[in-house]
């Protein structure tokens, strides 16, 4: 969820929020974004290196570097096919990298299920990085999708809208007023959580619940919930005491 709607929507809702970027506060994973952005930049722009002293650059996003990067050696900003070449890169060196080059901050897998399991608090993902390489790097992490899909409230309006059984997205579009791609695109991201699965019927794409994916989340959530209860206030005392900053890492884009 983009941050400002998520804000929006704990102040309708009187919840508080918690925000959290992913390199290097969720994911031990400054190192390897870093090394695989650069490499894939450098495949598709036919570089030898790059500097990956990112505070170079006057945005620190994956979007915004690569259009610089691009303006520079291409004479002109990166069009669709350079991101989609790009990602396609970047995720292919992801793949090739150790599973440990994605390890979780400790922590951080406790703490976002407790949260996501209290009523007062919301929840949001602020980072720079490309859709594509936040899910890669979060379900390398284990941190499951399942709770990047939770995030946004039009995704569990339509687990809800689900619940009653299977629905074609011609349906579910109409309750909503948004467009189907739009609608489309929610689900896909909520059937690569596992938390739905589609099939053809007719020329209708119909979208039913995996109740057992929801169940497994639930009971996790409920695992920490006694847990979170006694430390949720340890929390914000230790944010009150500490205002420290680390340096700058890509992963840690503004």
């Amino acid at each position: 969820m983009a941050e400002s709607e998520a804000v929006l929507n704990a102040r309708a809702s009187g919840r508080s929020l918690a925000v959290f970027d992913i390199d290097g506060t969720l994911t031990d994973t400054n190192a390897i974004d870093g090394e695989a952005f650069a490499a894939a930049v450098c495949a598709h722009l036919g570089l030898p290196s790059i500097s990956t002293n990112w505070s170079r650059f006057p945005r620190v996003t994956d979007s915004a570097i690569f259009d610089t990067l691009c303006r520079d050696h291409l004479g002109h900003g990166a069009e669709a096919h350079d991101v989609t070449r790009v990602q396609e890169q970047l995720l292919a060196h992801f793949a090739r990298a150790p599973r440990d080059a994605f390890a979780p901050i400790a922590g951080a897998r406790e703490l976002l299920q407790a949260l996501r399991g209290r009523d007062d608090w919301t929840v949001a993902l602020a980072t720079g990085a490309w859709a594509c390489s936040a899910r890669y790097k979060l379900k390398a992490a284990g941190l499951d999708d399942v709770f990047v899909a939770f995030a946004h409230p039009l995704r569990r309006s339509l687990l809800d809208a689900l619940a009653s059984g299977e629905k074609p997205v011609k349906e579910l579009a109409s309750a909503y007023q948004v467009s189907r791609p739009a609608i489309s695109q929610h689900l896909r991201i909520l059937l690569d959580a596992g938390l739905v699965e589609g099939r053809r019927h007719g020329r209708a794409n119909c979208y039913a619940l995996r109740p057992e994916k929801l169940a497994a989340a639930h009971e996790w959530i409920s695992k920490y919930e006694t847990f979170w209860d006694t430390r949720m206030a340890r929390l914000g005392q230790y944010l009150d005491r500490t205002g420290r900053q680390s340096p700058q890492h890509k992963g840690e884009k503004r």
